[in-house]
């Protein structure tokens, strides 16, 4: 350990008075603010009457708080920091410090903290190294060979000057010291001229015969008995008594400490203390320290201890107003010596770290009746010390290292001269016997035999009786006076934490997690009483410690850091300190004294009066070697009055004492910091006036930082502190001991009260409480002139509303009356609208009706006349004109959408034209022409809306162009701005627009004049132009009349182009192109010859129209098995009982509609494989989606040939019997092939799962699959059949026949035994029967052929 290390940690103390019947302790402590002084050279110290202790260095002055540390410079008249900042002297007057320095004297206004120089020029330059101001507050300042005299204005009122001619001369010299006695005279030191007194009469100094060889007198004092102290520069110390004649001087020899020899002749200061009354004099080898004895003799003391670890080069002294001493020690800052140090003794155990290289741990302690010390050492065991002769010794290593429990011992006690030991590992108690201070092993006793599962001992306590209780991990025993048996006390449970007895003589036991146990003592042991969570005051049940006084309390130390007294009789609790004392530390033990009470925490001991409720902390500040107390290392004396604590490093000892220190100071605002700057250091008085305790904020200032002090030097640390900002906090803030400020930042206008308060140092809150007022200024936004430019710029803003909601409302009346005007203008166009919209529903059932029957016809004549084309063309274009008009008011109620997908543009261009077109030109003899350009091979565009687009602007063209004209369409791609656009052009040499008539041909209901007759319903070209816009495109139109039209129509092509949900969302083929056509491509299908009476394909025909109905049940009952129903709730019910191939199915029905009864179909496991085709009057995309979406496999819309449904019904059937075929046939398993919704893949995966997990299982058939499925038999074979074709017999063995492949394929070598095993086939040769079968070749020739290939 380096000295270093010591002086800054380690305190020595000496003690006064013999042992152990201690009052106080005198130590040193260093002051932590060497880093922060502006020189380690410290010439004075003195405190001003406020509290403040400062330092006058050779750089500069210093101002300390007991936390914090400012320093100033000295400055000239202009402000500028002086070069030379050494100051030699300070002293007060008023609300002002003197500072004497090498180049004059300075004046500090501490109202304002400004220094500057001393209003008199003659003192300018001077060195002044003495300043006095006496008792009638007149200024004294000595300089190099005057004293001048100056009243409390600072006027001159006296001077003192070397000059031969005055007869109030003064030698020449440099004054030393001014002083003034008891009796107010005035006495002062030249150097070199010796000691000079002020005769008040003649206004003059007169000498005193010399003083030494040198006469050179250095420094004066004046003792509490009235004894004047001269110390001198080179002649020693002197006793100086003025009516003594010749022997007015006594000298006092003072050893030179250094030489060891001969006298220390320079002595440069001398105080006396306030408590002991000690006389301190520095001089140039050290300290030396004088007192009275009781016979009035002066004699030295040697303290010497005291300042071993510092440097012995010391400066100054001072003694401040508590008593405490301030030690001014050269190269390293500054001490303190104070006489309040805690009465106690440390034993930091040496010998451990000499024995085993090890700190000394101490876990366990015991005192025994000769005052030994027993205690465990960690890792090491075992050991005794003993405090009168410093004796240590340990057992664990020696004779006994052979009883493993003494290496790690948790108790011990003295019984009889024996001693009991038990340990941290085992069961086990040992006894020894003490024989000539060392041990013999006695005998043994395990716990164990006498109650099992008692665990290790922790607590020995033998009571008054003397009866012994043994406390462990898990109980509570105990031992009878005069017996040897053990015997646990049963309804005592938990760890055992403390054992200790009332004055009453029962037996009180805290457990760590049970609460505490009243035992009585006078019968068999059992608890009668239990104190713990339930009890007023303590609730809780986690005890740390206990021990009871002679008032008939418990005192109570809890988990969560509570001391507690419990009165035994009456049941009260009282508590005495809590986290907020003893936070971060835990509380370890609690000792009861007679009249104290001391407890311990992990890093401190406190001392308690109950009676006056006050707390003594002693920590590492006041000397305590032990850095950390720990757990069990604690005993006490109490015949004795002392007690002991244990831990890293040592032992403490405390007595029973009276003392304690005493502090009573109000609290002061030390210093404010704003924006991080300090308002003390910067002087900004305009801002803090720390007289009227008052802080004026500007509104930029965010950052509020106000440090506090309470002015104890000595014990800092103890003191804490709590505030509180009225407006702000809304509770006391109860600041760390380490942090000695309170922040706060952006405070919002308007004043404020800042409170501070403190503790003693026995931790009582004082009743005074510092206020601090606070003014935050406003922001300009936040002044009164912003308030009433805001109300100005309201009322301004408010004016300007109403004037606009005024006009608007003005505004809309006329706008309401122009749309009434509109109205009314356009109600007759929107009835009639209305009026076409609901009557094309009604229309497209007859047209159904129409159709059929024409088909009907047709297939009974079996004649292909020309009035059955005629009437066909003429329902078709009777189909368009009904569905332009339901686009039409789809468009213009926002309802339709864009349905964008990948289309061949060439393809679907060209189908437009040849199939409905090109008849019509024939017909027309008119010249049609279709010149397609260059085109992206991958175009995007909706194909529904562009058909009706291309077949609007064909069909206006055909209309106006007479027989002989010609029609060209032209179109191609090509880029416009940054996407690919289609262009179609399409001109006809028709009768042409007038120029007048051009912008209004888009307008609905418009007609062109020119035309001779009307064959329009006017909604034509307007819907064509809605269609466009929908699709982000332009349309426009150029004409001669008389010479014809051209219409170009340019649109985005470009995926690009459109946004996610314009994008199709379903499958291409649910809504291809091809499907605009293919009622024409399904007539050309060759229809099956009706055979009467055929009933292997049963459909189901629903529809609510009767006529429709029996006309479509007519046609089809010639091919097919037909069952009727007219709405979708009849319908379910006839899918339960009867057995139906394929549903046909209307949409717009009463009770259940068409998508209603597809969705009913799909969702229900028994019937959901049945095939649904839907008829609907709706043919837009829109329409199509919601049919897929409801689960319907194919569509049809109305009018509709019956050829046409002939034709899908026959195509669908026969598609999905030829891919069930191809499924049979294929070795491979691939149910996409197959073309099934999802509802049926996901039946069909399942199926062929269930087979597979049972693959091997030749037992497995189709019940069990059923089983698995969760289908009765009938259902499962209605299902299978339906959707493969396969009965579910022949689906099991399809499936393990296709796995036998793949084994095959797999593995070229495995046998076909072993296939036809694997698969589930207990008979091979019925396997190769069933495989050849299946795929026409056998097992073995399948492998060949397989081999072959690879090959």
């Amino acid at each position: 350990m380096t000295k270093a290390f010591i002086y800054h940690f380690v305190l020595i103390f000496v003690y006064i008075g013999a042992y152990p019947s201690f009052s106080q302790q005198i130590g040193i402590t260093p002051v932590k603010i060497e880093q922060e002084l502006p020189s380690l050279s410290v010439n004075k110290t003195f405190q001003d009457s406020e509290g403040y202790i400062w330092f006058a260095t050779a750089y500069g002055l210093s101002r300390f708080d007991a936390f914090n540390l400012l320093t100033f410079k000295l400055k000239d008249e202009k402000g500028d920091t002086v070069a030379n900042q050494n100051i030699l002297a300070v002293s007060e007057l008023d609300d002002k410090l003197l500072l004497g320095a090498e180049n004059g004297i300075y004046v500090l206004e501490k109202e304002t903290y400004r220094i500057s120089p001393f209003p008199d020029e003659r003192l300018e330059g001077r060195r002044v190294a003495a300043i006095l101001v006496d008792r009638q507050s007149k200024i004294w300042i000595g300089t190099q060979d005057a004293i001048y005299v100056y009243n409390r204005d600072f006027s001159l009122h006296a001077a003192f000057e070397q000059h031969p001619d005055n007869g109030k001369s003064i030698p020449d010299g440099s004054i030393n010291f001014i002083f003034q006695d008891k009796k107010g005279e005035i006495w002062a030191g030249i150097w070199d001229a010796g000691l000079h007194k002020l005769d008040k009469e003649k206004g003059q100094f007169l000498a005193l015969p010399p003083i030494g060889r040198r006469n050179n007198p250095f420094k004066i004092i004046q003792d509490d008995r009235g004894q004047l102290w001269i110390s001198t520069w080179g002649d020693g110390l002197f006793l100086f008594n003025p009516e003594g004649g010749e022997n007015m001087y006594r000298e006092i020899i003072i050893k030179n400490k250094r030489r060891g020899v001969g006298k220390e002749d320079l002595v440069y200061n001398i105080v006396q203390d306030r408590l002991q009354k000690y006389i301190w004099v520095l001089s140039y080898s050290g300290i030396s320290t004088f007192h009275y004895t009781d016979e009035g003799r002066i004699a030295e003391l040697n303290l010497s201890h005291l300042f071993q670890y510092t440097s012995n080069f010391f400066q100054d002294i001072y003694q401040d107003r508590s008593g405490t001493l301030w030690l001014a020690i050269s190269g390293k800052g500054v001490s303190t010596i104070s006489f309040d140090k805690p009465v106690m003794r440390a034993f930091a155990l040496p010998q451990v770290q000499e024995k085993y290289n090890i700190s000394p741990n101490l876990n366990m302690l015991y005192q025994d009746r000769e005052n030994q010390l027993w205690f465990n050492l960690e890792r090491i065991g075992l050991g005794k010390f003993v405090p009168q002769t410093n004796q240590l010794a340990t057992y664990s290593n020696l004779r006994f290292k052979d009883l493993v429990s003494l290496r790690a011992v948790n108790c011990a006690l003295e019984i009889d001269d024996e001693l009991w030991v038990g340990g941290a590992y085992e069961t086990i108690m040992h006894v020894f016997r003490k024989e000539n201070g060392s041990l013999a092993l006695s005998r043994t006793i395990d716990l164990a035999q006498y109650a099992s599962e008692i665990g290790v001992p922790l607590h020995l306590f033998q009571d008054t009786r003397k009866n012994l209780w043994i406390g462990t991990n898990r109980g509570l025993m105990y031992k009878k006076s005069g017996q040897e048996q053990l015997h646990q006390v049963d309804d005592v449970n938990g760890h055992i934490m403390a054992i200790c007895q009332d004055v009453r003589g029962s037996i009180w036991v805290a457990t760590k997690d049970h609460g505490i146990y009243q035992i009585d003592n006078h019968s068999s042991p059992k608890s009668k009483r239990h104190v713990g969570k339930a009890t007023a005051g303590l609730q809780t049940n986690q005890i740390e410690t206990m021990d009871t006084d002679s008032r008939g309390h418990l005192w109570i130390g809890t988990k969560d850091n509570r001391l507690l007294s419990f009165h035994t009789e009456n049941g009260q609790v009282r508590e005495y300190a809590n986290a907020h004392l003893l936070a971060p530390n835990q509380i370890l033990h609690v000792v009861c004294l007679d009249s104290t009470v001391w407890f311990s925490t992990t890093r401190a001991v406190y001392k308690l009066f109950p009676g006056s409720n006050r707390i003594f902390e002693y920590s590492s500040s006041d000397g305590i070697p032990i850095n950390m107390f720990t757990k069990g290392a604690y005993t006490a004396d109490k015949a004795q009055q002392t007690v002991y604590f244990g831990g890293h490093n040592g032992i403490v000892q405390f007595w029973e004492s009276s003392f304690a220190p005493t502090h009573k100071s109000a609290v002061v605002i030390s210093d404010i910091k704003i924006n991080n700057q300090s308002t003390v250091s910067l002087g900004l008085h305009e801002k803090y006036d720390s007289r009227k305790q008052s802080l004026v904020l500007e509104p930029e200032d965010q950052s509020l930082e106000i440090l506090f002090s309470s002015f104890e030097y000595t014990h800092p640390g103890k003191i804490r502190y709590a505030y509180k900002l009225e407006g702000v906090d809304k509770d006391w803030v109860y600041a760390p001991r380490e942090r000695i400020f309170a922040t706060y930042n952006n405070l919002g206008k308007g004043r404020y009260t800042f409170l501070i308060k403190a503790t003693d140092l026995d931790n009582r809150w004082s009743s005074e409480v510092t206020r601090l007022h606070i003014h935050k200024k406003p922001a300009f936004y936040e002044s009164n002139v912003a308030y009433m430019l805001y109300a100005i710029l309201i009322l301004g803003l408010a004016y300007a509303i109403i004037r606009f909601y005024v006009n608007r409302l003005k505004l809309q009346s006329d706008l309401r009356i122009a749309q009434i005007e509109k109205e009314n203008a356009n109600k007759l166009v929107q009835t009639k609208l209305s009026y076409f919209t609901n009557i094309s529903h009604e229309l497209l059932t007859p047209l159904t009706i129409i159709s059929c029957l024409i088909d009907d016809a047709q297939m009974i004549t079996k004649k292909n006349l020309s009035q059955f084309d005629k009437m066909r063309f003429n329902l078709d274009r009777l189909k368009r004109l009904l569905q332009q008009i339901l686009d039409f008011k789809r468009v213009e109620n926002r309802q339709m959408a864009l349905r964008v997908g990948r289309e061949d543009l060439i393809t679907f261009m060209s189908n437009i034209c040849t199939i409905y077109f090109s008849p019509l030109a024939k017909r027309k003899n008119i010249n049609f022409e279709v010149s397609p350009g260059d085109c992206l091979p991958e175009t995007y565009f909706d194909a529904d809306k562009l058909d009706k687009i291309i077949f609007n602007i064909l069909s206006n063209a055909f209309k106006y162009t007479a027989s002989g004209g010609s029609v060209k369409l032209v179109f191609h791609t090509e880029p416009v701005q940054e996407f690919a656009h289609l262009v179609v052009q399409v001109q006809d040499t028709g009768m042409g627009i007038a120029q007048t008539e051009l912008d209004k041909i888009f307008i609905p209901f418009y007609n062109n004049k020119q035309a001779k007759q009307q064959e329009t319903n006017g909604i034509g070209l307007a819907l064509t132009k809605e269609l466009v816009e929908l699709h982000h495109g332009s349309i426009k139109v150029d004409s001669i009349l008389g010479q014809g039209s051209t219409f170009t129509v340019c649109l985005p092509v470009e995926k690009a182009a459109y946004t996610a949900e314009e994008l199709r969302e379903l499958h291409d083929s649910f809504i291809d192109s091809a499907n605009l056509f293919e009622e024409v491509s399904d007539a050309s299908v060759t229809l099956p010859t009706p055979v009467e009476g055929r009933t292997d394909i049963k459909i189901l025909l629903v529809e609510d129209n009767v006529d429709l109905l029996q006309t479509v049940h007519n046609v089809l009952s010639r091919t097919y098995s037909v069952v009727t129903a007219q709405q979708g709730e009849e319908a379910l019910a006839i899918l339960q009982k009867q057995e139906i191939d394929v549903v046909i199915s209307d949409i717009m029905m009463p009770v259940m509609d068409g998508l209603t009864l597809c969705r009913r179909i799909k969702q229900d496991p028994e019937i959901n494989h049945i095939p649904v085709i839907l008829l609907t009057a709706k043919n837009s995309i829109d329409d199509r989606i919601a049919c897929y979406q409801a689960g319907g496999d194919s569509y049809i819309s109305k009018p509709f040939d019956l050829k046409v449904l002939e034709a899908r019904i026959h195509n669908f059937l026969t598609h999905k019997r030829t891919k069930q075929e191809d499924f049979k046939a294929s070795p491979q398993i691939n149910i996409s092939t197959l073309d099934y919704t999802p509802q049926d893949e996901q039946f069909v995966e399942k199926m062929i799962g269930v087979v597979e997990e049972n693959l091997t299982d030749d037992q497995f058939d189709v019940v069990a699959l059923g089983n698995a499925l969760g289908l009765s038999k009938s259902t499962l074979y209605r299902k299978t059949k339906a959707l493969l074709d396969l009965s579910p017999s022949e689906f099991v063995k399809n499936i393990r026949l296709k796995h036998a492949c793949q084994m095959m394929e797999k593995d070229k070598s495995i046998s076909v035994s072993e296939v036809a095993f694997a698969t589930g086939f207990s008979d091979p040769r019925y396997f190769s029967t069933c495989f050849k079968a299946e795929f026409g070749v056998t097992p073995s020739e399948y492998q060949k052929r397989k081999t072959h290939r690879i090959e």
